[in-house]
């Protein structure tokens, strides 16, 4: 399996789940009831969440993750100014209260939902009928004792008994209005690519980043070998916690072989892990001095201890602190004016 390998051989995502959502213009007269400008909406919002939707059924979806998401969506019967708090038409452009118990709504002509079909006074009564049986949600609309269909522009809701919050009860969005022929002709369709005549028309929901079936992700914690020679005023009590997590590693990988625990390696170890976890067979599992902490395979630290490789690894050639650590060039340095700039060559035997 081929792996994208950008740059860095470790990468660190924060990836949430994200909605893409595409305005629907700014005339409530044929783009529903949103409430747009002249100018209209921005093309496009994007945005990033926490926690994942439960559901784009406005019916279902009762966790704050869905209802941020869906009244995006949808429109319901009236709403809240939230600068007034007074309740305010959308979808109803008026209504009449003719007794205790029933309320008159007459729906704005004109609004259409995203797929282009009018919303007329059957959809609401679909919609509340609906939530009325929804076990998520009914506990909003449980007041409604009946809702008719007077004309195609005209609902009547009948209470079970006087209710003084019905009108406020309707803004919210589990009363949200969908689509009667959409819903019906595939349920399981509308739920997983919502229809509705709120602001925002739904395009896409990427439940996983595209790029993730072919990436590795590996988060490298703090190595243990760092001390006093890459700090200043380094307290020698501080106690370092070490975290490696990798992500979606190759599925031939024997990940039961290492989980980082209880063994002596150093940073060197890590790039032919990096490349086992990214399906590179490694013959010997060593690269180097590193070796693949997925394999039965000791490191150099298991093999001769840490304070003899430690040791060894100290005793730099001239070549190497000439060329590579002292890097004259870097330094403003001439090449012939350093000791030496390749190793010796080794004298033959007699």
């Amino acid at each position: 399996m081929k792996k994208n390998f950008n740059r860095a051989m470790s990468l660190v995502l924060a990836a949430a789940m994200a909605l893409s959502l595409a305005a629907c213009g700014g005339n409530q007269e044929n783009n529903g009831s949103g409430g747009g400008t002249a100018g209209g909406y921005k093309n496009t919002l994007t945005w990033a969440q926490g926690a994942d939707v439960t559901s784009l059924d406005p019916h279902q979806g009762k966790e704050t993750p869905a209802v941020q998401v869906n009244t995006q969506i949808f429109d319901t019967l009236v709403t809240v100014d939230p600068e007034t708090n007074e309740v305010v038409p959308q979808i109803a452009e008026s209504w009449e209260q003719t007794d205790d118990q029933t309320y008159v709504f007459k729906i704005r002509e004109g609004i259409k939902f995203h797929d282009g079909s009018d919303l007329t006074a059957e959809d609401v009564k679909f919609s509340l009928d609906r939530a009325r049986n929804s076990a998520a949600v009914s506990y909003i609309v449980n007041f409604i004792e009946e809702v008719t269909v007077d004309d195609d522009h005209t609902v009547t809701v009948k209470t079970t008994a006087p209710y003084a919050p019905t009108l406020r009860n309707l803004a919210i969005p589990f009363a949200a209005i969908v689509p009667k022929a959409v819903v019906e002709a595939d349920e399981n369709a509308f739920i997983q690519n919502p229809v509705g005549s709120g602001p925002y028309k739904f395009v896409e929901w990427i439940k996983q980043q595209p790029f993730y079936e072919n990436t590795t992700i590996i988060l490298i914690g703090d190595h243990l070998s760092m001390d006093t020679d890459f700090f200043e005023n380094f307290d020698p009590d501080y106690l370092r916690t070490q975290f490696n997590v990798i992500l979606n590693p190759s599925p031939d990988l024997n990940t039961s072989k290492s989980k980082f625990t209880d063994r002596e390696w150093a940073n060197f170890d890590m790039f032919p892990t990096i490349l086992a976890t990214m399906g590179v067979k490694i013959k010997g599992d060593r690269l180097g001095i590193g070796t693949n902490l997925f394999s039965d395979t000791p490191t150099v630290f298991e093999e001769y201890g840490v304070e003899h490789t430690n040791t060894e690894l100290e005793k730099k050639s001239e070549f190497m602190n000439s060329t590579i650590l002292l890097n004259p060039e870097a330094n403003g340095e001439t090449a012939t004016e350093t000791t030496s700039q390749k190793p010796k060559e080794t004298e033959k035997a007699a």
